[in-house]
């Protein structure tokens, strides 16, 4: 077995962070959405009860996806200062890395730093609201900001998603270079 050089192996393992947090990322959400929100209402709790239990599951999850954020900032980093530009060799960073991979942390930091907080504390008027007008409209006042944060969750699930592309054809791309320099067809 060839050992690797030090540089590739710490490129190697950067890369296997990154798709690790990048499945993280995508797979969380998967599971919220498809198999942790219909469990939820579908065993009959209250509407409390249940905004409640999400609520603390998806800040569970920005937890991970804050971690997540972080390790493919830190990795991309590391990758792009570790590059060691070459002819014939695919880049450490492309262009599109680096704006999908901001434009994911800035709507992150938009739903964490402001909807999130603004949902949380008109949930809870809603919660607290005795009559029916006041819950009523607390109740709408909370669905517009959780509709927006809705929807910036599936745009970072679609960046995530195009991240995770963009990585598998670099890595792709490099691995059939390298095939091609020691005299092998590439796949």
């Amino acid at each position: 077995m060839r050992r690797l050089p030090q540089r590739d192996t710490w490129i190697l393992i950067l890369n296997v962070a990154e798709l690790l947090a990048l499945a993280l990322l995508i797979g969380g959400l998967i599971v919220i959405v498809y198999s942790v929100i219909p469990a939820v209402f579908n065993v009959g709790l209250q509407a409390e009860t249940g905004g409640r239990l999400l609520t603390r599951a998806f800040g569970g999850y920005n937890e991970l996806t804050a971690g997540a954020i972080g390790t493919l900032i830190a990795a991309t980093l590391c990758r792009f200062w570790m590059q060691e530009p070459s002819p014939g060799q695919v880049p450490a960073i492309g262009t599109v890395e680096p704006v999908l991979l901001t434009v994911l942390a800035c709507s992150f930091g938009v739903i964490v730093l402001w909807l999130r907080p603004e949902a949380m504390a008109l949930q809870e008027q809603a919660f607290a609201a005795k009559e029916a007008q006041e819950k009523t409209e607390a109740y709408e006042a909370f669905f517009r900001i959780h509709n927006v944060t809705r929807a910036l969750y599936m745009v970072n699930f679609g960046l995530g998603i195009a991240l995770l592309a963009v990585k598998v054809k670099r890595l792709c791309s490099a691995n059939s270079l390298s095939r091609q320099g020691r005299g092998r067809k590439s796949v």
